[in-house]
């Protein structure tokens, strides 16, 4: 924690003399700054020649550092003793995190809040009750404590904390998401950290924010955090639920635990922060995962239909969300058994453009099986590598190949379907999948097109002009893949690893 900077020294004590007393009230002013930023005081009390050892003494405080304020209302049981203290306290500022220079607990990034708490203090303990407020547009209720005398000299925060409505953009602040790194500004360093943007600060679709993970070895932490309704836009998300462990700069948080309508994902995230750079890893289950539960807006059924499985498992070096994927080193799985896709897309995938456009355009509910679908990427140093891209359809098989570099989220993938029949008028060509991962950009391969239309006009020229429509004539070569050995294959990636033999 940085000391605080050229607090000024202007300070008053006033007395003022009321009818019938010996005194009036007291009152302490202070103002300078506090870690580079602006830093006010003000404490007013009771009259000091009326103290009474035996009586409470009544006191409010107000504080503003920076973008943070914190007003106190509340009692000392016995005067000049601060070891035991009631009071109410009232906090507002732009993130959470800037309460590290006036608590120093490592509290996470946030969005705005407003909060209030009733404190209750017995020497080095403090009772945390009646926690409420919003942090951004999300509730919060709970209660805590914080122990000053435990471990090493480390303060220890437990806390239970509930929210009835929780935001997941509000989340998502708190893994740097929209969050802008503090830099030089008019040449002025500032330590608080702004409130994230509603608009992406980077071209880059994962957090760049690198976090001040030194403070999580100052502090010890336990936190249980649930919350029963979501706002979510894409997800259809219904509570979420994860324990958080701090000791001595490990943080662990298992298990975390997102539920959907139909299916869960849940896993738990570790973080060493000894080093300069932490050290991460991520194990994710993706489980029973009903995909009729996403479709797009105004559409009056999903695309695909089926139950997915899938594992995420990585590790990774870095102080930001984006370091630790530039550097990851892992698998990405998802087996879909069998399904339903509409037609439309699978035509698409298969490259029928005239036949699947129209299919969309008119909206019909036509449906194709799906016997089996496969995903697999491997990751090593932040380049994912597809192992396997693949869904066998009743009458196209898809497969793609390619891969992802996560440093610069450039994407580089080819989609191709093979069909199982013979087909008319059908455009032969990978699909592309370019750009970015913010911005991802879909064509057909140009080259291909460009090979069939010359075969078509040498077709042309040298035989007749029907001998031309072979060029677009697919034979229908492609073979049904053994769906049952592929999924068993996969299914094994995405188990849920066997529990460590208590004699090892």
């Amino acid at each position: 924690m940085q000391s605080a900077s050229s607090l000024s020294r202007a300070w008053s004590a006033h007395r003022k003399t009321l009818p019938g007393t010996g005194g009036g009230p007291f009152s302490l002013k202070g103002e300078g700054t506090l870690n580079k930023e602006p830093f006010k005081l003000m404490f007013t009390g009771g009259a000091l020649l009326d103290v009474k050892l035996d009586h409470p003494y009544e006191f409010q405080t107000a504080v503003d550092a920076g973008a943070s304020s914190v007003k106190v209302r509340g009692t000392i049981a016995k005067p000049f003793d601060f070891g035991g203290i009631d009071a109410d306290i009232e906090l507002q500022g732009q993130n959470l995190a800037n309460l590290y220079y006036l608590t120093n607990l490592a509290l996470p990034l946030t969005p705005p809040y407003q909060l209030s708490v009733r404190i209750h203090r017995d020497g080095n303990h403090f009772a945390l009750d009646n926690i409420a407020g919003k942090i951004g547009s999300s509730d919060v209720h709970g209660k805590g404590t914080v122990d000053l005398a435990a471990k090493d000299g480390r303060p220890r925060l437990t806390a239970s904390i509930t929210s009835h409505s929780l935001n997941l953009d509000d989340l998502g602040v708190a893994f740097g998401a929209g969050v802008e790194q503090p830099g030089e500004q008019h040449g002025k360093t500032p330590t608080q950290v702004k409130a994230p943007k509603a608009e992406p600060i980077s071209p880059l679709l994962l957090p760049t924010f690198e976090f001040q993970f030194d403070r999580l070895k100052t502090m010890d932490a336990a936190l249980d955090f649930r919350a029963d309704s979501i706002q979510a836009q894409k997800v259809p998300i219904r509570n979420v639920a994860f324990k958080l462990k701090l000791e001595q700069g490990d943080l662990s948080i298992d298990p975390v635990d997102f539920t959907l309508p139909e299916g869960k994902l849940a896993g738990n995230i570790e973080l060493n922060t000894r080093n300069a750079t932490a050290q991460t890893s991520m194990d994710i289950h993706l489980t029973n995962i009903r995909l009729n539960q996403f479709k797009p807006k105004n559409a009056a059924q999903a695309p695909l239909e089926g139950v997915m499985q899938g594992r995420i498992r990585i590790d990774g070096n870095g102080n930001s969300v984006h370091a630790i994927a530039a550097d990851a080193n892992g698998t990405f799985s998802i087996v879909l058994p069998d399904g339903q896709m509409r037609e439309a897309f699978a035509e698409l995938a298969g490259i029928d453009v005239v036949r699947g456009l129209g299919l969309l355009l008119t909206k019909k509910d036509q449906t194709v099986p799906i016997r089996c679908g496969v995903i697999e990427f491997k990751l090593k140093d932040g380049d994912a590598q597809a192992e396997h891209i693949l869904f066998d359809t009743e009458n196209v098989l898809v497969t793609g190949d390619g891969h992802i570099t996560l440093g610069d989220e450039k994407l580089d993938l080819n989609i191709k379907g093979e069909p199982k029949k013979p087909r008319f008028d059908r455009l032969r060509a990978p699909v592309n999948i370019r750009g970015s991962m913010r911005h991802p950009a879909i064509s057909l391969s140009t080259p291909a097109l460009l090979k069939q239309g010359a075969a078509a006009a040498v077709l042309g020229a040298v035989a007749t002009p029907f001998a031309a429509v072979l060029a677009f004539v697919d034979p229908g070569l492609a073979k049904n893949v053994d769906c049952a050995a592929l999924t068993n294959e996969a299914a094994g990636k995405v188990a849920q690893p066997p529990p460590p033999d208590p004699k090892k």
